[in-house]
């Protein structure tokens, strides 16, 4: 049959335009017939493989079973899909080995047994595998190391899928939770529950926080749920155990209750004074006791409200105990509302100010008068007691019993006439009997503690025995259970100190300088010193000589306020090593108020500032690769960022002279000139020096005893001068693993990489790698420019030959006339040539992976359709052959018009390249035309590129964040630029000011000077405070450290602070609702929120104006509210308000970085606040934050 010349055509055009590799092998593994993408993929030229062996391409240790496997294939020839993971490798003719994936379609052509592979380079898909495989472990370990239940169910709670730590208790076997609904598993009332914070998950798209119940084996668990929604068919929920934190959180409400009631249960009148007089605070359970309302008293002196004999003495013991420091009582007597009333004071130093305590003496001395005479007084007292107290003789009996409650040891009426042997246990009658009678025998005292089987509890009971008159003996029974608990508890905190894994010390805040008093082990084990080294110091030894750290300026005025701090600074070991110490500053105060101890807690974190600068550096090296600069430069960087990681060792970096065969150095900043002389301009061989070797064995070289090295023989006495032990040489390999230098590390002690040292290496050597290659490209661009001129001329000269041969041929070709019989001959052999095609071209089509193959006419009928792809759709493609376009099932109206439009292009002579989404898969499209023109068809060779596009998006992804990065980066840079350069001209303008008003009598000018210098530096550090927050808060570095203070003299002390900012006439009035508000917030948060918002008020306030700021305390909050008159926020602006960077358009003229309110919202949610504004433009702010107060 003969074949036509345009199926010839079609095989040809597929056989070169696959993207795949095609190998035609006979059964002796001879290469009868290879593709273009076959050579590319093994690095051979175009007919370099034709009759060559198989073998050729296969590395050396995989040849003996390829042929074994040949032999066995060749005796039962079965087809071999792709994708069965056979771990098989291909040789490249430079050497390098690489990962493919084989296909194998065996067949017969002209009698003779072939077979036809597909090969596929499969390096890139095994690095995603990988990846993929990476990120899977990573995963799973993290959710492993989360202590909390997750599940995931529909809408309808049904339970999708279900984890659960190992530990964790569960209320059914955790097998049959998967498949089943939630009300199977829990009790009625609880599933209820959780559905309906489901429906309201799903309906708001927010999270849902609830807390359960559930009896587990008699035993209550309490649970904390959070559930959000997945996607439009399924929610999330983490359910954690808070059975212990629900246990504290009552203990510490009960506490808390008990304190409140202890406080208002108190009858005391409780003042501050100032040494003067004046009441600064005031509280009493009982107002209306007092000469005047609360708010009449405050601020007053107590001459304008007491009589002059009461104010008299109260003035002159507050002077006493103001000067002497100590305790005073005094009695004063001064008429309330008509009556008389004695009140017995006591006044007690209280830092700069006096504490009075004052209580309502009198009923009690009326009472007093009238039973002066009386024992009853002594009664009373003894009654007072809490103890229990009992007259014994000398035997043990109980003679008499007094107590002021009923005992919880003994029924008092039975006890008395009785002896210790019949009331308690023989062990414990018998330590009493003991004790009474040494007591009695030496005539002393004697203490004797037991414990005593109570009704419900062991007492502990403290029993102190003293010696009467006529054998008598008194005994003062105290129950001490609970002050042995407490000693119990305090040992085991005692005993966590020092376990603990954060270095722990505690400093006298009473003592001069603040000395260290305790320390605990991890303290000496960071540090290197001792308990007896530490104590008695502060700890500001541990900075040595660097002690100009801006961090310090935040501890010391911590410090000095009785504040608390964190922050990371550098700190020295006792042997000199520097180490990045994260250190939490607490102050510990009194009953009194009263600052006594601060603790540290230490935490060494220098691996990750060490990441951190690594990281700053390695983006730095990107940065400079990126924008072309010297490759020497880029060398000398890569050098600096290895020795300042590593800090023992001396790097170079060499390049290799290919022509030459000789390493020279690129960068060896601080190698000894005569060393680097030495090593320099080496020629790559095996054991002259490590580099050379690491070079010529394309592999890491780490030599710990470079005697064995010949070269270095010579160089022994340079290298013991230079303090040299050790060498690791690392070849520095390209994209294709030719070697491109050698990156070295010389030590003075001998030592192997380990994994911190290899981690970084391999990045260093990648980062060489990247910029000698593209430093070598740049260098060859430029020499084939060069080139292009010159082979441009010479082809043309070439052409211009070639024409005049051609022209010779084609006249000789006309002169013969070949016979008719070897015309036909040749025919024959051609047909028979066709045929083999046709079936070549047929089993190609057939197999071609992740492609197919079409054929369509000028008619647009699809003539031919074949691929493996179309398996994955379920289409057999001879089912569509002789269809037309447009009668195709497969695709709509608007894909059949344009695949019409591409076969007429096709058809016109173009060769068209193009891509298209199918089914949610994408594919690269090649078109040529084929056939003569009578018979003329347009051959589609399809391609899935599905996972190239999926990377590429992914590429592109990261492109964009990338440039958004580096806009915002601009961004910072040009507008701290401009916002730094104000204040600093204005303090340099001041200071140039003051040194030309320097003459006597113009203090005052100087003073004005002065005072612009300090706002603008104040001005400097709120911008430099906003930029360092917004780095803190974009790292996730800050965290919520509560403390307990009074936020009305907080905010007084800052407003205090602040008044200098003012412009002339403003008026800074602080409007609190209580004299005092006691809350537990991050004082150093709320200072940055409170700077902030009077910060803007002044700033965008005009001369002359009020700013009020108003605290107020609700039931469960706190509310600050900072009200101006400035120049408001346009309403189109408003919603914009709180993003970072972002400034109104009537405020562009006024300076400001545009943070401040970004910082404000952050700090404020942080803490569980909200934060809201009001403005009107032209009349007024006024901005609202409101806080928890626990």
């Amino acid at each position: 049959m003969a074949i036509k010349p345009l199926e010839k055509d079609l095989f040809q055009s597929i056989f070169e335009s696959s993207v795949e590799g095609i190998l035609v092998v006979d059964n002796r593994g001879l290469l009868l017939k290879v593709n273009p993408a076959a050579e590319r993929m093994f690095g051979y030229e175009p007919g370099e493989l034709v009759n060559v062996k198989l073998e050729m391409l296969v590395p050396k240790n995989f040849r003996e079973s390829h042929i074994q496997f040949r032999e066995k294939f060749n005796k039962n020839p079965i087809s071999r899909p792709k994708g069965l993971d056979l771990g098989l490798y291909g040789l490249k003719k430079n050497g390098a080995k690489f990962p493919i994936d084989v296909s194998l379609s065996p067949t017969t052509v002209n009698g003779k047994a072939i077979t036809i592979a597909f090969v596929t380079d499969t390096t890139e898909l095994q690095t995603i595998v990988q990846k993929l495989k990476a990120k899977e472990a990573k995963d799973r370990a993290l959710l492993e190391a989360i202590p909390d239940m997750m599940i995931i169910q529909n809408y309808a709670g049904d339970i999708i899928d279900f984890y659960a730590p190992e530990n964790a208790e569960v209320q059914v076997p955790i097998e049959q939770i998967i498949g089943n609904n939630i009300k199977e598993i829990v009790p009625p009332s609880m599933s209820k529950a959780i559905l309906k914070a489901h429906n309201e998950a799903i309906r708001t798209n927010k999270i849902q926080i609830r807390e359960y119940s559930l009896d587990m084996n008699s035993k209550k668990v309490d649970y904390e749920a959070r559930t959000v929604k997945l996607n439009n068919h399924s929610l999330l929920t983490i359910v954690r155990d808070i059975t212990e934190g629900k246990r504290f959180e009552n203990e510490f409400r009960d506490i808390e209750a008990k304190n409140r009631a202890i406080l208002a249960a108190l009858p005391d009148l409780i003042i501050v004074h100032d040494k003067k007089g004046n009441v600064l605070q005031l509280n009493t359970t009982t107002p209306s006791s007092l000469v005047a309302p609360i708010e009449d008293l405050v601020g007053k002196n107590v001459k304008e409200f007491l009589p002059p004999k009461a104010s008299v003495l109260i003035l002159k013991a507050l002077a006493e105990v103001y000067r002497t420091k100590k305790m005073a009582l005094e009695h004063v007597t001064f008429p309330v509302k008509g009556k008389k009333t004695e009140y017995e004071t006591r006044f007690v130093p209280f830092g700069e100010h006096i504490l009075t305590i004052a209580r309502d003496i009198t009923k009690e001395k009326n009472a007093q008068q009238e039973l002066e005479a009386s024992e009853a007084k002594n009664w009373a007292i003894i009654n007072a007691l809490p103890d229990t107290i009992i007259i014994h003789d000398k035997e043990g009996n109980f003679l008499d019993v007094i107590a002021a409650e009923p005992s919880a040891l003994f029924p008092i009426e039975e006890v008395i006439g009785k002896n210790v042997k019949d009331i308690f246990p023989p062990e414990v009658s018998g330590k009493i009997i003991n004790a009474l009678k040494k007591a009695h025998e030496t005539q002393s005292l004697k203490v004797l503690k037991s414990s005593v089987p109570g009704k419900n509890r062991l007492n502990f009971l403290e029993g102190r025995i003293t010696p009467l008159e006529d054998d008598k003996l008194l005994v003062v029974v105290r129950d001490i259970t609970e002050s042995k608990a407490l000693q119990d508890k305090l040992y085991v905190r005692n005993r966590a100190l020092k376990a603990a894994g954060n270095g722990i010390i505690i400093a006298d805040a009473q003592q001069p300088d603040n000395p260290i008093i305790y320390s605990n082990e991890a303290f000496t084990q960071i540090t290197g010193y001792t308990r007896s080294e530490a104590h008695g110091r502060n700890c500001r030894f541990l900075q040595k000589d660097d002690r100009n750290q801006e961090e310090l300026k935040s501890i010391r005025k911590a410090i000095k306020d009785g504040h608390a701090c964190h922050e990371i600074l550098r700190n020295y070991k006792k042997d000199g090593t520097l180490f990045y110490n994260e250190l939490t500053i607490t102050p510990v105060y009194d009953d009194d108020e009263v600052l006594t101890h601060f603790i540290g807690v230490q935490n060494d974190v220098t691996e990750q500032k060490k990441e951190e600068l690594l990281k700053d550096q390695i983006r730095g090296i990107l940065e400079k690769i990126a924008q072309h600069w010297p490759l020497d430069f880029i060398g000398d960087a890569i050098v600096e960022t290895v020795e300042q990681q590593f800090g023992n060792c001396m790097v170079s970096i060499s390049l290799l002279n290919r022509e030459h065969g000789k390493l020279h150095h690129l960068s060896a900043p601080n190698l000894p000139k005569p060393l680097k002389k030495a090593l320099d301009d080496l020629t790559v061989k095996p054991n002259v020096c490590p580099c050379c070797s690491a070079a010529h064995l394309k592999k890491e070289v780490i030599a710990t005893d470079l005697s064995k090295y010949a070269y270095w023989k010579d160089l022994e006495a340079l290298s013991l001068e230079k303090q040299i032990e050790s060498c690791w040489s690392f070849p520095i390999l390209s994209s294709g693993q030719e070697v491109l230098g050698v990156f070295t590390l010389y030590f003075g002690q001998s030592m192997k990489p380990g994994k911190f040292h290899r981690e970084i290496i391999e990045d260093i050597t990648f980062l060489s790698s990247v910029a000698i290659e593209q430093h070598n490209s740049r260098i060859t661009l430029q020499e084939n420019r060069k080139q292009l001129a010159s082979y441009s001329h010479e082809l043309e000269l070439q052409v211009k030959e070639r024409t005049s041969e051609l022209s010779a041929t084609v006249k000789k070709l006309v002169e013969s006339n070949l016979n008719l019989e070897d015309q036909v001959k040749e025919t024959k052999i051609a047909e028979n040539r066709a045929k083999a095609s046709q079936i070549l071209f047929a089993t190609i089509a057939k197999n071609l992976p992740k492609g197919a193959i079409a054929l369509v006419n000028s008619q647009y009928q699809v003539t031919y359709l074949e691929g493996g792809e179309l398996s994955n759709f379920g289409i057999e493609g001879f089912k569509y052959r002789n269809i037309a376009i447009d009668d195709l099932d497969l695709l709509s109206k608007d894909e059949k018009s344009a695949v019409k439009e591409s076969v007429n292009r096709t058809l016109s002579g173009e060769h068209l390249s193009f891509e298209v989404i199918y089914n949610t898969n994408a594919y690269s499209v090649n078109t040529i035309p084929i056939g003569d023109e009578d018979d003329r068809k347009a051959l589609f060779v399809y391609n899935n590129i599905t996972m190239q596009k999926k990377v590429e998006s992914e590429i592109l992804r990261a492109l964009h964040k990338e440039q958004e990065l580096n806009e915002l980066k601009s961004r910072f840079i040009s507008m701290a630029s401009h916002e730094f350069r104000t204040p600093l001209s204005a303090i340099l303008s001041s200071a140039i000011l003051i040194e030309k008003q320097n003459e006597p009598g113009k203090e005052a000018k100087r003073e004005k000077y002065l005072n612009q210098i300090k706002t603008n530096v104040r001005n400097l550090v709120i911008i430099l405070n906003d930029f360092l927050s917004l780095s803190k808060l974009e790292e996730g570095k800050v965290i919520v450290r509560k403390e307990r203070f009074d936020l009305v003299q907080f905010s007084k002390i800052l407003i205090e602070e602040i008044d200098s900012s003012k412009k002339i006439g403003q008026q800074l009035t602080l409007k609190p609702k209580k004299p005092s508000i006691m809350v537990s917030l991050d004082s150093k948060l709320t200072r940055h929120i409170l700077i902030n918002l009077l910060s803007n008020a002044i700033k965008y306030s005009d001369e002359n104006k009020n700013i009020d700021v108003i605290l107020k305390k609700k039931k469960a909050s706190i509310v600050l509210k900072v009200i101006d008159q400035g120049i408001g926020i346009p309403t189109e602006e408003q919603s914009n308000l709180f993003q970072r960077f972002f400034r109104a358009e009537n405020s562009t003229n006024i300076q400001g970085t545009g943070l401040g309110l970004h910082i404000v919202k952050q700090y404020t949610e942080l803490m569980g606040g909200t934060v809201y504004f009001e403005s009107v433009l032209n009349k007024g702010t006024t901005f609202t934050v409101e806080l928890p107060t626990e």
